[in-house]
């Protein structure tokens, strides 16, 4: 039986769901939140499409990031992998919910170690701000 470590990460944010879709799928808003060198991002957002991404950490450092869409729900939900250099690749899953004016968004992960699961959740919880704060200027 393998274990496994998971978290859960929401955030409200003060848009509707075709512009939080949008913010997520879409090359030159992803670059601003993600915080992502603008000329690495592609998005083939599709079931089965690819993306890739370097991103900037606060502190400065590079990384690279890559991955497949294996499941896409427009407006609902995408089920990703994420391939970070020199380790196993994980699945991570983006969902997006209507509250009226405003847009649930949550960030589950599954992952084999409780080290990998507190640094992801930690990136995960960063990227979410960083999300809810652009969301509503586009």
């Amino acid at each position: 039986m393998t274990t496994t470590f998971e978290y859960t990460v929401t955030r409200t944010i003060n848009a509707p769901v075709e512009k939080v879709w949008q913010a997520w799928t879409e090359p030159k808003h992803y670059a601003t939140w993600f915080n992502a060198v603008p000329e690495t991002v592609s998005l083939d957002v599709r079931t089965g499409g690819s993306w890739a991404s370097t991103l900037i950490t606060p502190d400065g450092q590079e990384f690279p990031l890559s991955g497949r869409f294996t499941k896409v729900v427009k407006n609902k939900r995408i089920v990703m992998t994420m391939d970070v250099p020199g380790q196993t690749p994980e699945t991570m899953e983006f969902a997006i919910t209507s509250e009226g004016t405003q847009t649930a968004v949550t960030l589950h992960q599954k992952l084999k170690s409780q080290e990998s699961c507190d640094t992801s959740r930690e990136g995960s919880e960063y990227l979410l701000d960083s999300f809810a704060a652009y969301v509503p200027t586009i």
